[in-house]
């Protein structure tokens, strides 16, 4: 998950209020600026520069009210009958790294018939448990929520403008996204958009301007793991496999010697999003990104290798899913996500079963992790809502039937790490924004732990340039959790009693760990994935 932080934006205020502001505390907004437009369509007047999700209500241009112009966009619901949904539209923008303000303004004409607000900021990333809202969210690139700006429930059937000042986001790849959440129940409500601004504005060139160089410590270590002259940027394994794919800008390697050497077996893989080996064949991989479910867009496919991904072919029938999980003993066994639900091939691929249910229809499955000690009869899922809420849904009959088994009532956010180390039946953990959460009898009863976390969870009373995110998770049974964080890599023996510490003295200490591979062959070893490249974690020091 990326998360916002300013160090282009910040180093150039610096070198302004040092060398261009001299005897002055704090730096003008106005003088040599060069501002622009980074929203596509803000006036909502062509068919374009919006994203609208497909839901139960679909938001849609409309020529009901307009601020400026002949249309709109409506949003929730106005003049049709009540439904339990959600209904949005968003834009994606790129903010350049020089950007020094960042100024959003829009208009909104709010309708309700509803008379309850659903729960209030910054709650709503749940599931709300009752109540109607409007509301306006910040979201990354994968649609995971960095700050509610807007929650509330009016009626007032006149056009409002709102400002926000969204400086913080320099450099970033945001989403805004508006929003309309109907719980089915006591009226509706429903709003117009329209003259949607967002106004970035960058220093002129300055006479004179000086810039100060970057200065090392001197110290030096290990760099990322290097295979034949290139960066290795992910690696591909499972817990109980001890081959491991390395993906390096010159094809695709694998190990069977834990790292120690490595042999080219194909070029470039058609997908790099999701590629999964079968611990129990690894010459046969599965790989694709899926749908987007939110966002819409060309379909997906889906692809396998059966030659340690010298050759790839496409898989016809699981056109548009991800694959989330193998089997540890039967390659032919492999769960995956649509938009529809969760899907289960047990003939490598070339047939898929939905094991649908209506829990589906409001929460995505992004994370699969079925138990291997009862063979795949309990199946956890991780679910995310269009909204931004979380959720773990189980099987405890192979896919027949599922359940909810998080709360709704303190709800977990968007999921954002869930393992699929061997685990018993009845354990679950998993991360989000506020949290790590963890139950040892099948989520009758769960337990957070945020301890020793406190500089990288969400905290609502932070600054906004506060950059939060817990991204990865590995569990050891008899050893210890490790939790790849935006800022570091934290470690627990037992996080339902004790707290995290920060595991220090490494190049990679205080950067973004996006993956985490332990395998129990060799448990000591911990493939680290940043944005910097992959290295190899040797744990010989600690217990």
């Amino acid at each position: 998950m990326k998360h916002f932080t300013l160090p282009a934006s910040a180093l150039l205020l610096l070198i302004v209020a040092i060398f261009i502001l001299p005897g002055t505390a704090s730096y003008s907004r106005t003088p040599n600026l060069s501002c622009s437009e980074l929203l596509v369509n803000g006036d909502t007047e062509q068919n374009e520069g919006w994203n609208i999700p497909l839901t139960p209500i679909t938001a849609q241009y409309s020529t009901e009210q307009a601020h400026s112009g002949n249309r709109s966009i409506r949003i929730g619901i106005v003049n049709a009958p009540n439904l339990f949904a959600y209904s949005s539209a968003r834009q994606q923008v790129t903010v350049p790294s020089t950007t020094v303000t960042i100024t959003l303004r829009f208009w909104l004409y709010p309708v309700a018939t509803s008379a309850q607000m659903a729960l209030p900021a910054p709650v709503l990333a749940q599931q709300p448990a009752g109540g109607d809202a409007q509301y306006l969210l910040v979201l990354d690139e994968n649609l995971n929520v960095l700050e509610v700006l807007l929650w509330t429930l009016e009626n007032s059937q006149a056009w409002q403008e709102y400002t926000f000042d969204l400086d913080a986001y320099a450099g970033e790849t945001i989403w805004l996204h508006f929003g309309v959440y109907n719980d089915g129940a006591d009226g509706v409500t429903g709003m117009y958009l329209d003259d949607v601004s967002l106004l970035g504005c960058e220093p002129l060139p300055q006479p004179g301007q000086v810039y100060l160089p970057l200065i090392s410590n001197g110290e030096a270590e290990a760099g990322p793991l290097l295979i034949d002259g290139d960066w290795a940027s992910q690696v591909i394994g499972h817990p109980q496999s001890q081959t491991i794919y390395a993906l390096t800008p010159n094809g695709l390697y694998r190990s069977d010697d834990n790292a120690a050497t490595w042999a080219l077996t194909g070029s470039l893989p058609p997908v790099s999003h999701t590629i999964l080996l079968a611990p129990g064949e690894p010459a046969v991989l599965y790989g694709g990104e899926g749908f987007p479910c939110l966002k819409g867009g060309e379909d997906r496919p889906l692809w396998k290798s059966v030659d340690s991904g010298q050759t790839w072919s496409e898989l016809s029938a699981g056109l548009n899913l991800e694959p989330l999980a193998v089997h540890p003993d039967d390659s032919q066994r492999v769960y995956a996500r649509g938009c529809d639900g969760p899907y289960l091939t047990t003939d490598g691929g070339a047939s898929w079963q939905l094991q649908g249910d209506e829990l589906f229809g409001t929460y995505e499955a992004r994370f699969a992790a079925p138990v291997f000690a009862d063979d795949w009869k309990t199946v956890y899922l991780g679910g995310v809502t269009e909204g931004g809420g979380g959720s773990i849904i189980s099987s405890q009959d192979g896919g027949v039937n599922w359940a909810l088994v998080t709360p709704l009532k303190p709800a977990p956010w968007a999921i954002t790490a869930m393992p699929s180390d061997p685990l018993p039946p009845n354990e679950i953990y998993f991360a989000e924004p506020n949290a790590l959460w963890g139950t040892h009898d099948g989520g009758a009863t769960w337990y957070t732990s945020t301890a020793g976390l406190e500089g990288v969870i969400y905290d609502p009373g932070a600054p906004i340039s506060q950059t939060y995110g817990l991204l990865s998770l590995t569990v050891s049974p008899g050893a210890d959790w490790l939790l790849g964080t935006v800022s570091g890599l934290y470690r627990n023996v037992n996080p339902a009693i004790e707290a995290w510490s920060k595991i220090t003295g490494h190049v990679w200490q205080d950067d973004s760990i996006t993956a985490l591979l332990r395998r129990l062959n060799e448990p000591q070893q911990i493939f680290v994935t940043t944005p910097a490249g992959v290295y190899i974690y040797q744990r010989e020091d600690e217990n």
